[in-house]
């Protein structure tokens, strides 16, 4: 627990993290009895670090209790849990273009044309940021006008043009109105050079447990819960670093006396590549 505390302080001290949420049922006897609670599993980090931590429940107010005067940007997609820590000063909210994509997704059954223009159009965008992505940090805003500006201008002029036209209360309608609604939200990472344009990789980290509970079910207790949340962290950091989690964890049960900035994914695996031999 005191590493992923470290890790989570790491994170919180970066100008941006990515976070999302799934539901997490839980054996708690002071809620129900005899039968699950439903909890919350959080994931949130960077592309360095995912950082897993449970709550009873995902009202705006104990989303934003976990962290109490962050600054900087989040990453998210547009569920209302993200508002009230959204609103808070020196905070930015990024929007989720795969959730967009989504929207257009699910119109398919019924207007296939129309939801089709505007899945190749986020694919267009997908593409230009594949390239932007790859490229240095300091490279990414200049590649971003060059290739994803245009493509961004593009599906606004598409959406402005049809929204009116559609079926209100439609799937096509409420696709083309999620893009409108997130607008501003959808065009920050235009500006913010170390953010993707999605929030799939927050999604990957949280597939793991909701497989996971396909096994086990449930967390036995809400101490349970928090203490497989310490594990997800620790495992999903491991992936995220390149390295094997159980030759992490095997390494870090011998050396618990050491202070917990040095034994992170990330000092581990720094460790390990420093002796590893040379090709």
């Amino acid at each position: 627990a005191p590493i992923v505390r470290w890790m989570g302080n790491e994170v919180l001290s970066d100008d941006w993290m990515r976070i999302d949420g799934t539901g997490q049922p839980v054996m708690d006897a002071s809620r129900t009895k005899g039968k699950t609670h439903l909890g919350h599993l959080w994931a949130w980090g960077n592309y360095d670090a995912v950082v897993f931590s449970y709550t009873p429940d995902k009202q705006m107010t104990t989303l934003a209790d976990l962290f109490p005067g962050y600054q900087g940007v989040i990453l998210a997609d547009g569920a209302t849990e993200f508002n009230l820590i959204a609103r808070a000063d020196g905070v930015v909210r990024a929007g989720c273009w795969a959730h967009a994509r989504r929207k257009f997704y699910e119109a398919l059954t019924e207007d296939a044309g129309l939801a089709m223009k505007g899945l190749a159009a986020i694919r267009q965008l997908f593409l230009a940021e594949r390239v932007v992505m790859a490229a240095p940090a300091d490279q990414r805003l200049a590649l971003r006008a060059e290739l994803s500006q245009p493509v961004i201008t593009g599906i606004r002029n598409w959406v402005d043009e049809e929204r009116p036209n559609a079926t209100p209360g439609s799937l096509v309608y409420k696709a083309l109105n999620y893009l409108n609604n997130q607008w501003p939200r959808l065009c920050v990472f235009l500006r913010i050079a170390e953010i993707a344009c999605h929030n799939n990789d927050t999604e990957r980290d949280l597939r793991r447990p909701v497989k996971g509970n396909h096994n086990f079910l449930f967390a036995g207790s809400p101490r349970g819960a928090h203490a497989a949340a310490v594990f997800y962290s620790l495992v999903g950091t491991c992936l995220l670093q390149g390295i094997d989690p159980r030759r992490y964890l095997l390494e870090i049960l011998k050396r618990l006396d050491e202070p917990a900035r040095a034994l992170t994914p990330q000092a581990i695996r720094e460790e390990w590549v420093a002796v590893a031999p040379q090709s």
